[in-house]
């Protein structure tokens, strides 16, 4: 019974920590780079015309950009942009709770919600680009993740069938056609694979859609697909394409090389989050320990050997390279890293899955189980106020001098100011942050000259370039209707 209190008592302040850590930084949160001009423009054009434009003339992401500027237009009106990392963090809390609910029937409502949090915060804290979470811009990259996990709750587990679940599903579905090129693919390929499988197993696909979860299945596959070829084919794709300097792949052979290259850099990106997954692990480990003592038996038709795991790292292997795989043939290397956010959620998934079958089918004593299990949430605790200790000042003072420099851009308009104000970029000369520290651990061994210097992480840079043309510059003179330009200059005084 003590060991129990004391595990409960852990998971509620590494629950809380971690929840605290996420939620002060957004809590400074300021606008960067594409923000400015979007939200320039979402202040003077309707959400259909906002989502019009671009379509034509910059991506096809419609429902994308549809949600995200529903959220814009809210935070323009009340001036409080915090709402994007809120409903994140809501949503993310909320799909993996009714999951939890789902597999774990039988634990403490408590130990649901403390086990969605963690989750969701430590899948978020191993953010290949942690800056994602807080750039207005890459909202949609995260909320996808749980749209995603919400919709595969309505197709495989739910047993209603009524209006609101297919109103869920349609809404979802719709989301998620529109999300992304290198997204909304990997859904289709998820539910494609699925359906197959089911249609093998009934071995007739009017016996199969007799049921309705497989008629589901069928609909919103149906749905998607129509939405991602209405994606693809926007006119604004081609033209932000023809606007960014990319040498496209043409030749089969380079395309391998490229991209089995960049596989593995990829993955060798992603181990400089890998203190986030060993700490996931014993809580894996923890839960399908549970599941045992239960009575639920994971898998129990198939007997688990060493290459179910063999399996689960190639198939893991050949996601990734499938992921990349349109990226490194149109960009000639993998996409920024924002647009792979959902890979570290993958990741916490393999990792939870293996853990749980470890734990679930294999006799670990329950000494060993609870000493990992107060092991790991101790160092998530210690990391978090690690990461807190660090980026708190940090993330204040960000917010202070952003403020200080759009009030001084205000001030110079309203002074009548014509010609060009020179910008002096930020820089803090004191200790790195939390993630450069972390990742710079990882690397210096292996690439020192990817070493970080991240004084202001986990925001994004200021933006402001050396050239008065510059998209970044004529965002923020836009937003802030200034009729004079602005440049950067790192000798300036």
């Amino acid at each position: 019974m003590k060991k129990k209190v004391l595990i409960d008592i852990l998971l509620i302040i590494a629950a809380t920590s971690s929840t605290i850590y996420l939620s002060y930084l957004s809590a400074y949160n300021v606008l960067s780079l594409d923000d400015y001009g979007f939200v320039a423009d979402l202040g003077t054009k309707s959400i259909w015309k906002y989502v019009a434009d671009l379509y034509m003339n910059w991506q096809g992401r419609f429902s994308g950009f549809f949600v995200s500027g529903l959220l814009t237009k809210f935070a323009i009106y009340t001036n409080f942009y915090s709402i994007f990392f809120i409903v994140n963090l809501v949503f993310g809390y909320l799909s993996l709770y009714i999951w939890i609910n789902y597999l774990v029937p039988n634990i403490s409502a408590f130990r649901k919600i403390t086990f969605s949090v963690l989750f969701t915060n430590i899948g978020l804290m191993s953010l290949l680009e942690f800056s994602t979470l807080y750039w207005i811009c890459c909202f949609s990259y995260i909320f996808c993740i749980w749209a995603v996990i919400l919709l595969s709750y309505l197709l495989f587990a739910n047993k209603n069938n009524n209006v609101y679940t297919w109103t869920f599903i349609v809404i979802l579905s719709i989301y998620l056609s529109g999300i992304a090129e290198t997204f909304t693919p990997l859904v289709i390929l998820l539910y494609v694979i699925v359906f197959i499988w089911r249609w093998y197993k009934c071995r007739s696909l009017k016996i199969m859609l007799n049921n309705k979860k497989n008629l589901r299945l069928m609909i919103c596959l149906i749905i998607i697909f129509v939405g991602f070829l209405f994606m693809l084919f926007a006119p604004g794709n081609e033209v932000r394409l023809n606007g960014v300097n990319h040498d496209r792949i043409f030749s089969f052979s380079e395309l391998i090389y490229k991209e089995i290259f960049a596989s593995f850099i990829f993955i060798w990106r992603l181990s400089s989050k890998s203190a986030y997954f060993i700490i996931l692990f014993p809580i894996s480990l923890y839960i399908g320990y549970i599941m045992k003592r239960n009575g639920q038996t994971i898998l129990s038709h198939y007997k688990i050997t060493w290459k179910f795991y063999v399996i689960i790292a190639v198939c893991l292997l050949a996601f990734i390279m499938i992921a990349i795989a349109p990226c490194v043939a149109v960009m000639n290397w993998y996409a920024p890293l924002r647009s792979f956010s959902y890979m570290s959620f993958i990741i916490v998934a393999v990792f939870l899955f293996v853990g749980i079958i470890i734990g679930n089918r294999y006799n670990i004593s329950n000494k060993l189980i609870d000493t990992l299990i107060v092991i790991s949430l101790c160092c998530l605790i210690i990391l978090s106020i690690y990461c807190c200790n660090l980026d708190f000042a940090r993330a204040k003072q960000y917010y202070n001098d952003v403020n200080l420099r759009n009030e001084k851009l205000i001030q110079l308009e309203n002074q009548g100011f014509k010609g060009i104000a020179i910008v002096k970029p930020f820089k803090i000369k004191q200790e790195l942050s939390s993630y450069a520290k972390l990742r710079n651990a990882m690397v210096k061994y292996i690439k020192p000259s990817a070493m970080i210097e991240e004084y202001y992480f986990p925001y994004m840079l200021y933006g402001i370039s050396e050239g008065k043309t510059c998209w970044k510059n004529n965002a923020i003179k836009q937003y802030f209707s200034l009729n004079y330009d602005i440049i950067g200059w790192e000798n300036c005084e």
